[in-house]
């Protein structure tokens, strides 16, 4: 099971504690799934694979981390297959 963190930075006064940062370490990955002030959609940021403030098109949480779990799927098959051209398979 994945275990998604709560990231959020609170401010002392803030009364509503609604999480806008959401971060999953696996295998070396650190994935954000984060708010943009002033945009209702949530984005997916993965530093690593060189993916930043990637809109996902969606204001459900669960169903955020999906896709970004997907877009952050895909882009490693994308690096899978420049490894094997690189190395010649």
């Amino acid at each position: 099971m994945l275990e998604w963190r709560d990231k959020t930075s609170y401010s002392r006064g803030d009364k509503e504690r609604k999480p806008r940062i959401w971060e999953l370490k696996v295998g070396g990955l650190r994935i954000v799934i984060h708010r943009i002030i002033h945009y209702p959609e949530w984005y997916v940021s993965c530093y690593d694979l060189s993916i930043e403030d990637n809109c996902l098109y969606t204001d459900d949480l669960e169903e955020a981390k999906a896709i970004g779990i997907k877009t952050i799927i895909d882009r490693i098959e994308e690096l899978e297959k420049a490894k094997s051209i690189l190395i010649g398979q």
